[in-house]
């Protein structure tokens, strides 16, 4: 047997070392690996007792809300409210927008879910090949070599339309 062991407990029974007394007349390493399969099997089974327990406690809590009256009454208004849907041919988007108007009402068109405004599409065409670009912002790759190769000026002449 293994001189003297020390075990350590951290993280609440799932992660142990083992050390083994530098007196140990063991050289190898295998000892120490048995020891650690123990440990690990042992760990395993802790993590299954606690399931269980943890498995124990929601089953009893569930037992609870099934006797719970006030639940009947909402899975029985579900149920009956599901089959007047389905009797009209209706989906749960329908009921809420007849019941609130304003529930799910889509952005303006000029704005993003963020709030800021979309910037204008730019169409640009280059005189001098002919190359159309459209982009919404300055950092397209295109606009940037022609703003290099020609000047900012004259690439911001290019501008053929502007789109809200």
């Amino acid at each position: 047997m293994i001189g003297y062991l020390a075990l350590e407990h951290k993280k609440k029974l799932a992660n142990w070392r083992v050390r083994v007394d530098k007196e140990s007349s063991y050289t190898d390493n295998q000892p120490r690996l048995k020891i650690l399969g123990v440990i690990q099997m042992a760990s395993v089974l802790n993590d299954y007792i606690k399931k269980e327990q943890m498995l124990k406690k929601l089953q009893e809590e569930l037992q609870q809300l099934e006797s719970n009256s006030e639940l009947k009454k909402e899975l029985e208004f579900k149920e009956q409210l599901h089959a007047l849907m389905a009797e009209y041919g209706k989906v749960g988007r329908d009921v809420c927008e007849i019941l609130d108007p304003s529930y799910q009402k889509k952005p303006d068109k000029g704005v993003n879910t963020s709030g800021r405004k979309k910037r204008a599409l730019k169409i640009y065409k280059n005189p001098h090949t002919g190359e159309v670009v459209e982009t919404r912002g300055g950092n397209h790759k295109v606009i940037q070599e022609w703003k290099s190769e020609f000047g900012n000026e004259e690439v911001a002449n290019w501008v053929v339309e502007e789109r809200a």
